[in-house]
Order: C-alpha cells, then structure tokens, then sequence
C-alpha cells in the first residue's frame, strides 16, 4: 500500500507537469501537509513526510534517476486557518511546486481557494469530501470521494436492514465537515427505505461526553439497531467504547482500532 500510494504522488507530479529536477539544479520545493497529534493523548498519526521521501526514493530507483526535491513538513494543527498562515509564509520565500496532503477534509476545504489563486497543485491523499475538486484544475484526490464511500456502504447495509427489519443510528459530528458531508449523503443513499432511522448530533469528543449524561438511551442499543459511525477513527473509537449493549452491526468509513478499544474499557474496570 505504502509503494503504490507513493507511485500515486510522483504520477499526479509529473501528470500535473512538475519535471523532475537534476541534482545539480536549484531544489523545488514540495510541502507536506500533516496533523502531527491526534485527538487523544498518543494517538497515532500518518506523517506523510516520511511517505513523501520514500516516493522520490522510490521513483529514482526504478528510473535509476536523482530527484533533488526539498520537502517541508507542516503540521496543519488541523486548523486551515494555521495551515493557511504557514504556506504563505513558505511561499514568500520560495513558491512550491507542490502540495501533498492534508489529511482532514476540513483542512482541505480551507485551502481551496487560496490553491485555485496561486495555481499551485495539492495532492489530496486522506480528504474525501465531495466538493474538494470541485471547480478546481489544481487539487487532486487520490482517496474515493465521501458519495462514493457512503454508497458502497449503503448498497452494504439497505440489503441486511430490509431482511431484518432493522435500524440505523448515525453519529454526525457537527465539528467536523468530513462527517457533515458522510452523513448527509449516506441520507441521501437511504432515502425511500422503509426503516427507523435517526441521528444523534454532537459537537467533537466533548459533545459526546456530554450526551452521556444527558441521554442514557443512546448507549444501550438493541438487537435490531445499526449504529453506522461516518466519523473519524478516534470519535467512533469513543462511541463504541460508550455502547452499554451490542447493537445488530457497527459500520464506520474510517478503520477502528477496535484492540485499542477493548484496552481501554478493560482499564476502566474495576478489580473484581
């Protein structure tokens, strides 16, 4: 997975018409967008810098070429305000030839108006939402786009929810434009099924802290209840870790670390 999402980064460069340059000419740069902490303490991250390098590696030992590409790595914050701030500071110094990344949608989204004005290509690996290429010659994706995920995940789930008379409860992060976009168009996918289904609003991990408290029933699922996750990894880690009872099925777009979860549960515990 690691060669062929690097082998992804140099066609879209040299499909976007970024030449690779001679060791003895000036370095390009390329900046690389990155969240480098998670929502929780410890929690993994993707450092795309390192993929990024391994890329270049990888494209001038096939080629038998030297590629002289200086990279710089930018910690997004997962703020575009931040992002934004940084590259163009980057650029008043020297201009980019290249983009990679953010990894959040929501990141993404704010920059794509500053890309389409300095016309400089952003090669989206992580972001999925629908409107980031959208009118726009300069952002590529390499991930499927949320109307393409949710509908995989609809044509999964319309079939067991029919045969079984089921319901789907979904999580929607309102804090959070990837999750927004997920929800609403796995709505859209659903419509005219006859099912009970509802959504449960929250605002990030604190809003679902909140909603413990205040809302007992949501945690106790039964039997006959989908509770279909279009949130990031780390908030469905903490939905399911607050399930006091199994539902029918979890479905999630972005892969759980459910070994974690367990962990963390079996730590709660109190000592018999």
């Amino acid at each position: 997975m690691k060669k062929i999402t690097s082998l992804i980064f140099i066609l879209i460069l040299v499909s976007a018409g970024i030449a690779v340059v001679a060791s003895e000419a000036p370095k390009p740069t390329v900046v690389v967008l990155y969240t480098a902490t998670g929502l929780e303490s410890g929690e993994d991250v993707e450092d795309l810098t390192q993929v990024t390098q391994f890329a270049f590696d990888q494209y001038d030992a096939e080629k038998k070429s030297k590629t002289n590409i200086r990279i710089i790595g930018v910690d997004d914050r997962d703020d575009p305000v931040h992002t934004l701030e940084e590259l163009k500071n980057i650029s008043a110094k020297q201009r980019p030839i290249a983009i990679i990344g953010p990894i959040y949608s929501n990141v993404a989204m704010g920059l794509k108006e500053y890309i389409n004005q300095v016309k400089v290509p952003l090669i989206s690996v992580f972001a999925t939402h629908n409107d980031l290429t959208r009118d726009s010659d300069y952002i590529f994706r390499i991930c499927a786009s949320n109307r393409r995920l949710v509908k995989s995940m609809a044509d999964y789930l319309i079939p067991e929810v029919e045969k079984h008379h089921l319901n789907i409860i979904t999580f929607k992060d309102l804090s959070d434009d990837y999750s927004i976009d997920l929800a609403d168009n796995f709505r859209t996918n659903i419509a005219g099924v006859k099912m009970g289904y509802n959504e449960v609003l929250f605002r990030g991990v604190p809003g679902l802290e909140r909603i413990q408290d205040l809302n007992s029933k949501i945690w106790t699922p039964s039997k006959n209840d989908i509770i279909f996750l279009p949130t990031r990894d780390s908030v469905a880690g903490h939905v399911i870790a607050a399930l006091e009872t199994e539902p029918y099925m979890v479905a999630s777009i972005d892969t759980v670390s459910f070994l974690k979860i367990t962990k963390k549960k079996l730590r709660k515990k109190k000592p018999i």
